[in-house]
């Protein structure tokens, strides 16, 4: 039992650890989406991905603020933020597994 909590313990933290790592990435995902909507809408040429998500950063945070919704909000946007990175993550390595093979 001392085995399993001696390994688990460190594992466990470098999973939480890398569950928010990907969360946080999803998120940077989801403001650069949303800040290329707003530029493309105000039709403001030239603005970096910088300030795309900086942008689409502002706007999730003050979606945040919302009482009572905007957490809920906010759980379910880190959340397909999430699955995005995974998921893309799924599809580059299947595309790698395809070159590989194919040489």
């Amino acid at each position: 039992m001392f085995t399993l909590s001696l390994i688990g313990l460190p594992l466990t933290i470098l999973v939480v650890l890398l569950a928010w790592a990907v969360q946080l990435l999803g998120m940077m995902g989801l403001a650069l989406l949303v800040g290329q909507t707003v530029t493309a809408a105000v039709q403001r040429p030239r603005a970096s991905a910088i300030e795309h998500i900086l942008i689409g950063g502002i706007l999730l945070g003050l979606v945040r603020m919302l009482p009572f919704l905007g957490w809920i909000v906010w759980l379910i946007l880190g959340l397909f933020g999430f699955g995005a990175v995974l998921l893309t993550r799924v599809r580059h390595g299947r595309r790698d597994e395809l070159d590989t093979s194919g040489r």
